[in-house]
């Protein structure tokens, strides 16, 4: 039998735990660091995402689902690399740290002190990434991209809270299983691959 170059999903629930345990030993000042960094990693995939869509106005006219593949293709890179640098992200400590705390291997105050720090972070690095690197950049540099931007952000914030509740918990439901997935994969494009598809 070809040996698998992986873990069993019972070795990914270890490596798991033991990624919980990590995160609750952080010091705040490395917790709050790596949780700023995970939010400018996140929030680049979202910018190259926005930079697509945005500046294919007629690929979105004449053939929307492939503009809307092609620009979900780059979005992944955020996860990827807040996962191949070992940054904090709120939305992947949603899963890990309940699980080891179900566990009991960490305490309840240690869960909570993560992800308020993670996810004031991951908003810090976000604005940075907004303010910065898309503003002041002036990386959507015409009035089609920045209409765009804008749309896209008004449709987001212009429905009912439930639906963005709803929404983000099936988002996570991904961000965890590529979590969870990654873990599980020895070698860095392994890792990648992993990251990719389910987000």
């Amino acid at each position: 039998m070809a040996s698998v170059n992986g873990f069993s999903p019972q070795g990914i629930a270890d490596l798991t735990t033991k990624a919980g345990i990590a995160k609750t030993r952080l010091t705040w000042g490395k917790l709050a660091v790596k949780s700023f960094f995970g939010g400018v990693f996140i929030s680049l995939g979202g910018l190259v995402n926005l930079i697509v869509l945005a500046g294919s106005p007629g690929l979105r006219e004449s053939n929307p689902a492939l503009a809307k593949l092609i620009a979900a293709f780059v979005f992944p890179m955020g996860f990827v690399l807040v996962t191949l640098t070992n940054m904090e992200l709120c939305t992947s400590s949603l899963f890990v740290l309940p699980f080891t705390t179900l566990q009991r291997k960490t305490s309840v105050r240690a869960t909570a002190k993560n992800l308020f720090v993670s996810y004031i972070g991951n908003v810090c690095g976000a604005l940075f990434v907004a303010g910065v690197m898309a503003w002041w950049s002036n990386v959507l540099d015409t009035d089609t991209m920045t209409s765009y931007a804008v749309t896209q952000a008004e449709a987001r914030v212009n429905v009912a809270w439930s639906v963005n509740f709803l929404r983000g918990i099936g988002c996570n439901f991904f961000v965890a299983l590529a979590f969870f997935m990654s873990l599980g994969a020895v070698e860095y494009v392994s890792k990648i691959c992993t990251i990719w598809v389910p987000i």
